[in-house]
């Protein structure tokens, strides 16, 4: 290690005589007799160590000096924010490993960039966690002695308790209300597993759809956010393009999901990651349920009221031909979907009633009557697809319950899951079967949070990405509290 440091050739030890029995030069080998430089010719200098065991056990290790790097690494001036990732023992440890880092940071010169690429992969990571989420090195010192001094701070993430064993994560998929004109716009341009695999669905879209859906989803001018929000034969590719290139992206930094679940037009990015649909296949069943969507004459609309189905449901069922239930996301979150005329009909008279409601901006109204036209066309084409057993556990939200080998998901099914209630609340109730620790929402933003916070009992629900709120910032800190979890 030392010759290879100074780039210097040290003398052979106990060699007065070369043997004569070695052909030297016929091996274009020569002893060091002493001390000289060690030159590369060109090449990586590279050095062999033996070691002998009297009993037999022979250890050979190569070693090789480290490239030159073709251009400079950025440096923490960059304006990238990085994570800092430290641990021990136990607390008192991890206070002391806190303090010796912000010293060690205020009299190094290496970048920011560098020590936190070495300390993050280098070394060992113990049961008690922080990590902090920096911009410079001023602003590390910064975090750090605030997390001595028990200062809470949005870039500090840590659970302050013992690990005690790897947390189990689910992946959730929001529906189509979560799109936005530019989202993940930034993600593509940072992250290249991201990029590759949202590539790979905007390929196969390209022969399906009129235009390029990458470009309408990371255009902000008025025309193309009227396509993406207004059109449903790109708003849901869009959706589950996303969240195809989503998932890939937290499997490759390491976050392998013990179950999936979906929510309405969530669960076709779900039923891909559990194997049940293939991505070609997933993604022409996408493509055309948004194509048939847009046949539709009648839009309608969706409206959410905030009371139990029970108490809400005398009124919905005078308009049971125009009206139904779409979704129930809790016991008193309920969304009805239909006609405009009818839906403002039952909003006066639950205003009446002192019961709260909300539109919802929807392109149309889903799980209603108003999809009935379109319903054979689409189980039509369905029946051209390949259907597999789920991989892992897969819980839907058209039954409720987890998917198995038992259960017959085919063209039918598709049919149902867009007609029939969306059944979250009690989808979310089978998921805890799984014993999540975490959740991580798969979209473009984390339309679920709050309904799945108050119903799942987990540590976190952590964000995929988050409508005005930098990408990066986003995946950043739940990379980091992720992390903190174990």
């Amino acid at each position: 290690l030392k010759a290879l440091e100074h780039r210097e050739l040290p003398p052979t030890l106990h060699i007065q005589t070369p043997s004569s029995r070695i052909p030297w030069s016929e091996l274009n080998l020569q002893p060091v007799s002493e001390l000289q430089a060690w030159r590369s010719q060109g090449k990586l200098r590279r050095a062999g160590l033996s070691a002998f065991g009297a009993s037999g056990s022979n250890a050979h290790l190569i070693i090789e000096e480290a490239a030159e790097p073709a251009e400079p690494v950025a440096s923490a001036s960059d304006g990238r924010l990085s994570i800092l990732a430290l641990s021990a023992k136990n607390k008192e440890g991890l206070t002391h490993t806190v303090n010796t880092y912000s010293q060690f940071l205020g009299a190094t010169e290496a970048s920011l960039s560098d020590l936190c690429l070495s300390t993050n992969r280098h070394r060992d990571h113990f049961k008690h966690r922080v990590a902090f989420t920096v911009r410079s090195k001023e602003h590390a010192i910064e975090l750090l002695n605030q997390f001595t001094a028990d200062k809470p701070n949005l870039d500090i993430h840590t659970s302050r308790l013992e690990i005690k064993k790897d947390p189990r994560v689910a992946f959730v998929f929001g529906g189509q209300g979560s799109i936005y004109s530019g989202m993940s716009k930034e993600l593509y341009q940072q992250q290249p597993i991201f990029a590759n695999a949202l590539d790979e669905c905007c390929n196969i879209l390209d022969g399906i759809l009129d235009t390029s859906l990458l470009q309408l989803m990371h255009s902000e001018n008025e025309e193309a956010s009227r396509l993406l929000n207004g059109k449903a034969q790109y708003a849901q590719p869009a959706l589950f393009s996303i969240q195809y290139a989503l998932s890939k992206m937290w499997m490759a930094l390491g976050v392998t999901p013990c179950a999936v679940a979906g929510h309405s037009l969530g669960e076709y990015a779900a039923a891909c990651m559990a194997g049940v649909l293939s991505l070609k296949d997933a993604l022409y069943m996408v493509a055309e349920r948004g194509r048939l969507t847009d046949t539709l004459d009648d839009q309608g609309s969706m409206l959410v009221v905030f009371s139990t189905l029970e108490n809400i449901a005398p009124l919905v069922q005078a308009h049971a031909a125009r009206v139904s239930v779409a979704v129930i996301n809790s016991e008193n979150s309920i969304v009805l979907s239909g006609d405009k005329t009818a839906l403002q009909t039952l909003s006066a008279q639950f205003q009446a009633l002192k019961i709260e409601t909300h539109p919802l901006a929807v392109t149309h109204a889903f799980h209603s009557p108003l999809m009935d036209p379109l319903l054979e066309e689409l189980e039509t084409f369905a029946k051209g697809l390949t259907y597999s057993e789920p991989t892992l556990a897969f819980f839907s939200s058209l039954s409720g319950k987890m998917l198995d080998a038992r259960t017959n998901i085919s063209a039918n099914y598709w049919r149902r899951h867009y007609r029939e209630p969306v059944l979250f609340a009690k989808a979310l109730e089978s998921l805890a079967s799984a014993k999540p620790d975490l959740v991580i929402e798969i979209g473009p933003n984390p339309t679920l949070a709050n309904l799945g916070q108050s119903q799942l009992n987990v540590t976190a629900w952590l964000p995929s990405l988050q409508r005005y709120k930098s990408d990066e910032v986003v995946v950043v800190n739940t990379i980091a509290k992720l992390y903190s979890f174990g």
